[in-house]
């Protein structure tokens, strides 16, 4: 991979993560979406370090991703095994989102890989199964 691309990658990943540790870090016990499960399962990508995401947060009490690939979804599932996440192998465009269960949903870049009309519904779902004050 290009040397120029790795270094863009990661730093979109670590000021994704930075984020979502400023956002969480204001909350208590807070109940999150992660919507795939690339970062968690892919480690090591022609250069380019993932991380696992659920880990490095700040006040989860718990999290659920939701991961379309069936061999990403059972190997966060085996990850995660001993934490409060919940792996889901499910399309998002499918899912049915309990109403205002999240306090957040990370979304690094899944909704850049659908339909505009699909994202526009998935957006829509977001919001729904966001909770009044969620981000």
């Amino acid at each position: 991979m290009d040397t120029a691309l790795v270094t863009t990658l990661q730093g979109v990943q670590d000021f994704f993560l930075m984020k979502a540790r400023e956002i969480l870090s204001r909350m208590n016990n807070a109940r999150v979406l992660k919507t795939d499960a690339w970062n968690e399962v892919m480690g090591d990508v022609n250069g380019f370090k993932t991380v696992p995401i659920a880990r490095q947060l700040p006040n989860v009490a718990s999290m659920q991703i939701i991961e379309v690939r069936q061999d990403r979804a059972m190997k966060a599932q085996w990850m995660y095994s001993n934490l409060s996440v919940e792996v889901l192998n499910e399309d998002l465009r499918q899912h049915e989102f309990e109403k205002e269960k999240f306090d957040c949903i990370l979304d690094l870049s899944t909704i850049s890989y659908v339909q505009f009309t699909d994202a526009r519904s998935i957006i829509n779902k977001y919001f729904s199964a966001l909770k009044p004050d969620g981000i």
